[in-house]
């Protein structure tokens, strides 16, 4: 035996964390306006842009990421209950100690 669980609801969490934060990023308000910054207004300018295009990957990466635990989860699921079904029966083994 492997010795791997999964649990499907700390599955569900985890993916509905991720979803969440990248929802969070993905409803930040608008970019400030040009900052008035003299000559650096440009690169001010410049580096809040980059960090906005930086934001939106990662809120992708992180609906990605949710989106490849759910399908762990019901691919994980749909294992143990093709085992449950499939797989002969042995008493005694792989039964919990109470």
């Amino acid at each position: 035996m492997s010795g791997f669980e999964a649990n499907p609801s700390t599955m569900d969490s985890v993916a509905g964390s991720l979803r969440g934060a990248a929802g969070e990023l993905n409803s930040a308000p608008e970019p400030p306006p040009p900052p008035r910054a003299g000559a650096v207004s440009g690169a001010i300018a410049g580096i809040l842009g980059h960090l906005a295009e930086q934001t939106a990957i990662l809120a992708g990466g992180l609906d990605s990421a949710a989106d490849a635990v759910r399908a762990s989860r019901t691919e994980y699921e749909a294992n143990e209950h093709w085992n449950v079904e499939a797989l002969p029966k042995t008493p005694g083994i792989g039964r919990r100690a109470e």
